[in-house]
């Protein structure tokens, strides 16, 4: 019986006259066009192919993750550098925002540098003041609850730097040198960075 063939329209009206019922709405479970499918065999050195690629997508996982103690150094190293960053800013004393972040010979070290002074900002151990049209940033003393009493507020600060706005930086202040210490970085025996101030 060749299904495709059959006249399905004359098949329901001979079936009507032995049935009352109103004809309902009904699936047919599966096509009614049916062709046999090709059986792919499977080539010699398929499952080994795909052994090898299975191994190789999880040795990439492996590299990818990070375990606990990668995450803990990151912080360490993060840790350290804001000391760093800190450290300086002391010793310089009330400076410019940009002259002090910008790195003229890198455009991510200068990223680098804002998000290790955001970290004294929020910790209360810098402050920035632009009441004189600039923005001049200090170290300070962590403020304490009395303090915040007192009324004083914190500020937030959103800053936005692209290349263009880091080139000209560098120009309108004539910037020439890191004052923060330029960062090199060296891979490990697990691959990942290790990032060294060159600090005196």
């Amino acid at each position: 019986l060749h299904l495709h063939n059959t006249n399905w329209a004359a098949v329901g009206s001979i079936a009507a006259r032995f049935s009352r019922r109103a004809p309902r709405f009904s699936c047919i479970y599966g096509p009614l066009m049916t062709e046999p499918k090709e059986r792919r065999r499977a080539k010699p050195g398929a499952k080994r192919d795909n052994a090898a690629a299975l191994n190789a997508s999880r040795q990439e996982a492996q590299i990818e993750t990070m375990g606990e103690s990668d995450v803990k150094r990151q912080e360490n190293q993060t840790t350290k550098l804001v000391k760093t960053v800190h450290k300086t800013l002391t010793k310089v004393g009330p400076i410019n925002l940009f002259q002090l972040v910008i790195n003229p010979a890198s455009f991510s070290q200068s990223v680098e540098n804002i998000f290790y002074v955001s970290f004294l900002i929020r910790d209360g151990k810098a402050f920035i003041d632009d009441q004189s049209g600039q923005p001049m940033i200090e170290a300070c003393e962590p403020p304490q609850q009395d303090d915040y009493q007192s009324g004083l507020t914190k500020k937030q600060l959103i800053f936005s730097l692209d290349q263009a706005t880091w080139r000209e930086i560098i120009d309108v202040y004539s910037i020439e040198q890191s004052i923060i210490p330029p960062r090199t970085a060296k891979l490990d025996s697990n691959g990942l960075s290790q990032i060294s101030s060159q600090v005196p």
